[in-house]
């Protein structure tokens, strides 16, 4: 019986490092396509927004607000996790460390929070176009950033007692790893339950109940080609897409999180490709927004024409 233990345990750790040299080969080439297309769209998307004047309403500032933090959290975050993930030792330190991981989970919820004040603001615009108008003025949006902005920043400090530079030893080789502390499980459980809740649960209700009730208005307008609607209900399809894309690219990853901190699974092997393709699908949304602009929304499309047009 020990035999077939030992036996197992080796084919186990042989499979492991098997994925580890695969992992270091597919990485540089997903994250490096990540961050170029991404930083790339996003300052497109930047540039539109200080050049054209008439691409300066509420929706675009949310928009240019949004690619501004996809672009924070595609130059600060992914060159290092990708680095993670390639080296076997963690060469950033504790500080980093805990900073890193701080910048990514606040990003997270920079993003999902960005979302709703979008949805907020297609709602009150379609289901309330008359009364809403003395509230979607740039002064409230610009106070509903700096609000979701607060909460970001304040929810992650959990961050900084739940992560640590982590020194280990695997298969008689000395590592370094950057891991929220297996010691301090009561404390990352209760953050890990925080980001399901706050970044996924509340959020996907919020945003279902917003956009559906834009929908139902839409179908009982009557006036629904007039121009003041049919604006309206193009910043809707963009925000759709925009919501959409993000949560078929964060759902893995908060599965993987609930499986690993919530359930008894112990399938490490598939734990970890699961965990690898649900961080490659959550950082690779940084860079599907600009392509979902360009795709769904005529007036980007036209711009960065034009714009392109200009550099020629």
């Amino acid at each position: 019986m020990a035999n077939v233990s030992e036996g197992y345990f080796d084919e186990r750790t042989v499979q492991h490092l098997e994925f580890e040299k695969l992992v270091r080969i597919i990485i540089p080439i997903i994250f490096g396509l990540v961050f170029i297309t991404g930083c790339t769209g996003n300052i497109f998307v930047l540039i539109i927004s200080f050049k054209f004047k008439n691409m300066k309403t509420i929706n675009n500032v949310m928009i240019f607000a949004l690619a501004t933090a996809d672009l924070c959290f595609l130059a600060l975050c992914v060159p290092f996790t990708a680095l993670g993930y390639t080296l076997t030792k963690y060469h950033f330190g504790r500080i980093w460390c805990k900073i890193s991981n701080y910048i990514i989970y606040v990003s997270a919820y920079v993003s999902v929070y960005f979302m709703c004040l979008m949805s907020m603001d297609r709602f009150l615009a379609i289901v309330y176009p008359l009364s809403s108008k003395r509230f979607r003025t740039r002064s409230n949006i610009y106070t509903g950033i700096a609000c979701a902005l607060f909460f970001s920043f304040s929810v992650n400090i959990q961050i900084f007692f739940v992560w640590e530079y982590q020194e280990y030893y695997f298969y008689e080789e000395e590592r370094s790893v950057c891991a929220s502390i297996f010691a301090k499980r009561i404390l990352v459980k209760i953050f890990f339950l925080t980001f399901g809740i706050f970044n996924y649960c509340i959020p996907i209700i919020v945003i279902t109940v917003l956009n559906g009730s834009i929908f139902i208005t839409l179908l009982r307008t009557r006036s629904f080609m007039s121009s003041n609607i049919s604006r309206n209900v193009r910043a809707a399809k963009i925000v759709f897409a925009i919501e959409l894309g993000y949560f078929v690219c964060w759902t893995p990853i908060h599965v993987v999180i609930f499986l690993q901190n919530f359930t008894n699974v112990n399938s490490f092997m598939e734990i970890t490709i699961a965990q690898f393709i649900g961080n490659v699908l959550a950082y690779s949304n940084s860079c599907l927004n600009p392509i979902l602009y360009t795709f769904v929304c005529k007036e980007y499309r036209e711009k960065m024409k034009e714009l392109l047009n200009m550099n020629n």
